[in-house]
């Protein structure tokens, strides 16, 4: 029997329908670079922008003839409601944002999310393929993703031994394990349907697709992501027994067919535990899961101050937030005492938990519509689950209330919204719960001149997009090489390439650093210190509350003589970050020679006494000289002016003395005599123990 052979519009219809999910899922994830600072992120929005061009002007072209509105009506609900009052709320905020350039790079994700999810439902509604065809593309994804997981794997177990810290680097292509394993569990819904419902090769490839993401998930260590994956799964069973209990004489058959998923999930993650306990200890498993319960844990007690500052910040601005791009900038001015951030190494960029960043940034407007979101799906799901009886719309809707789960419960500890990849699976999670939706509802068309207005207002988003980041590249590509230049004492380079790099589209790193203080950087180590000062005050209008711009600035106008200014902005710095060494030290020195060596003095003792700074230890011994001479002065016998003269001319003991008293919180006049008597006494038994006591109780003020 012959194959009937297909006309030419009807194959590039179908390549075109492979095309526009093959690239979101299986090109985009994969683009990563050593040579920008983060590897993946303005990449993929770029990508993504760039594919979404020509989507864009293939719906037009292909629907150009519709004068009725009908081919939209499938837009026409509340998720699509909710989605563009998020998109208006968080743009209106931009106006008032203190940092436009980031803000609108975040504003932009959103909307290239919206743009695509739109005409993903528009251009598969009537597509009997749609859902077979993605779930086929994603379970190949989740399968190459966890080959690259597990090859890390096997490569860190041949290099060192097994840790939780060693964990980290196994990441795939996200650039975090984290990241990596909540992309494996978004996936996983599609993974299942693809073992559940198809035949032979794509039904071996969603098996091996589960088992290889449940087990990265598992060798992840990544707490955020069990919990999510362990509710969703245990949600989405009790609704299938309450549903199709309702819908049945007996559940036995349900029950029955639930039977080879749960044994493959036991079997999986009993199997990588068995795996990870061999290779390290079943002890790390433990810790990790009793650290979920531990509010003192280290991530988990950060992740609770977090959110408490920034409810702070919320009450600050409650309707309006403070706008897209700035949570990072404001939250610093709440201090990082009792964080992780108080190593002034590590500056957190989100508070891990999309719902509070919103809110902080969006205010309480951005987070209803944000939830509102989420709950339109929900409610879909449950209308279709209620009216359908079809079999596989029902698997179909099933599933994705376990992504859309997995998603809500992971947006809760981390931040998901951010990363391109995981907006473009919550898209492949939404359009299916959308088109299902739309199969038991009439929605009304959607009126022809607001698509036609519409669409091409869509198209210049997206050529902004385009713009801003081929930008945006270019930025981070010259602060790469600037900071290589940096490392390397290339100051000059450091400057032009930082010229480069700034721009009011990008003002600063993913550090949240201002570009314009690694030019003042540059500029002060080439001796020029006019321009540094100037590039040092633009670097605080972009971040007033950095803790390295305070403290460089204030090291400008000592430098300049106006040492009050100075003295403000290491105070500044210092009540961000108490125990900021740089700023403290530059705080005692200026405040010793403006004469007050007391307070020079407090400023010092809250640098740790472990210190690496080679500075450090001089001018600790500077500070305490006048305590010691007064000391000489203050005593009467000679014995022990004598003694405290020769500990005032040994370094070592002087600072030995300051270090004790800062470790035994005594003060320094206190340990001083402490240490002389102890040697006149037990080293040089030149003072019996009567005399000690007696000349103890005379200087007995000193001493208490």
């Amino acid at each position: 029997m012959k194959t009937p052979i297909k006309n030419p519009a009807s194959v590039r219809s179908i390549v075109t329908d492979i095309l526009i999910l093959v690239i979101p899922i299986l090109v985009i994830p994969f683009i990563y670079t050593e040579k920008l600072l983060d590897p993946v992120l303005i990449p993929r929005f770029l990508a993504l922008a760039i594919f979404l061009l020509p989507f864009l002007l293939l719906i037009i072209r292909r629907h150009s003839g519709d004068k009725s509105g009908q081919t939209f009506a499938i837009i026409n609900n509340a998720v699509f409601l909710s989605y563009s009052l998020l998109i208006i709320v968080s743009g209106i905020s931009l106006f008032y944002s203190t940092n436009f350039a980031d803000g609108l790079f975040e504003w932009l994700k959103l909307f290239l999310s919206f743009i695509f999810l739109l005409l993903l439902v528009v251009h598969f509604q009537n597509s009997e393929h749609f859902f077979t065809q993605l779930s086929k593309m994603v379970s190949v994804f989740s399968v190459a993703i966890s080959v690259i997981g597990i090859y890390q794997f096997v490569q860190l177990t041949g290099k060192s031994e097994l840790s939780h810290s060693a964990v980290y680097n196994i990441s795939a292509t996200f650039a975090h394990k984290n990241l990596f394993a909540q992309i494996l569990l978004f996936s996983l819904p599609f993974s299942i349907y693809a073992a559940l419902s198809f035949k032979s090769t794509f039904k071996m490839i969603g098996v091996l697709a589960v088992l290889l993401a449940l087990c990265n998930i598992t060798l992840s260590l990544s707490r955020g992501v069990w919990i999510a994956a362990t509710t969703a799964i245990v949600a989405t069973a009790i609704l299938a027994l309450v549903i199709e209990h309702k819908e049945s004489t007996s559940i036995l058959p349900f029950r029955v067919r639930l039977f080879w998923p749960a044994l493959i999930l036991v079997l999986a993650v009993s199997g990588s535990i068995l795996l990870y306990s061999y290779l390290d200890s079943f002890e790390t498993i433990q810790r990790q899961i009793y650290s979920i319960v531990d509010a003192e844990h280290t991530s988990t007690k950060d992740r609770l101050l977090l959110w408490n500052k920034s409810f702070q910040l919320f009450k600050e601005h409650p309707l309006a937030g403070h706008g897209l791009g700035t949570w990072k900038i404001e939250i610093l001015k709440l201090g990082t005492e009792g964080m992780r951030s108080s190593d002034n190494v590590t500056f957190f960029q989100r508070p891990h938990n999309d719902f509070v960043w919103i809110l902080t940034e969006a205010g309480i407007w951005g987070l209803l519509a944000f939830v509102a979101l989420f709950t339109m799906c929900f409610y879909y799901l449950g209308k279709v689950l209620r009216a359908t009886q079809n079999l596989n719309s029902k698997r179909i809707c099933y599933l994705m209330f376990m992504g859309l789960i997995s998603y809500v419960l992971c947006s809760s500890f981390s931040f998901p919204k951010e990363r391109i990849e995981h907006l473009i699976l919550l898209t492949f999670i939404i359009a299916p719960i959308i088109i299902e939706y739309n199969q038991i509802k009439t929605t009304k068309a959607v009126n022809p001149q607001l698509i036609t207005a519409g669409l091409p207002i869509l198209g210049l988003v997206l050529v902004l997009s385009i713009a801003v980041g081929i930008k945006r590249i270019n930025a981070e590509y010259h602060v790469s090489q600037a900071l290589q230049s940096r490392e390397k004492g290339d100051w000059n380079a450091m400057i032009e390439h930082c010229s480069l790099a700034e721009s009011a589209f990008y003002r600063m790193d993913p550090a949240s650093t201002p570009i314009s203080w690694y030019t003042g950087l540059a500029n002060y180590n080439v001796g020029k210190q006019e321009e540094a000062f100037l590039q040092f005050q633009n670097a605080y209008e972009i971040h007033p509350y950095h803790i390295h711009v305070l403290n460089n600035l204030g090291t400008s106008y000592e430098i300049l003589g106006n040492h009050q200014q100075a003295i403000n902005y290491y105070t500044k710095a210092v009540k961000i970050s108490p125990y900021f060494e740089e700023a403290l030290l530059n705080l005692s020195v200026v405040s010793y020679k403006q004469g007050n060596k007391d307070e020079a003095y407090e400023y010092i003792r809250k640098v740790d006494v472990k210190s690496t700074n080679p500075k450090f230890r001089s001018i600790v011994n500077i500070m305490i000289i006048p305590a010691t001479e007064q000391m000489i002065q203050t005593v009467e016998e000679q014995v022990l002016k004598m003694t405290i003269a020769r500990i005032l001319n040994s370094d070592e003991w002087m600072y030995d003395i300051h270090s004790k008293s800062v470790e035994n919180d005594r003060t320094f006049r206190k340990q001083l005599l402490m240490d002389t008597f102890h040697t006149l006494t037990t080293e040089d038994n030149i003072l019996t123990f009567n005399e000690a006591e007696r000349l103890r109780a005379k200087y007995g003020m000193i001493l208490l």
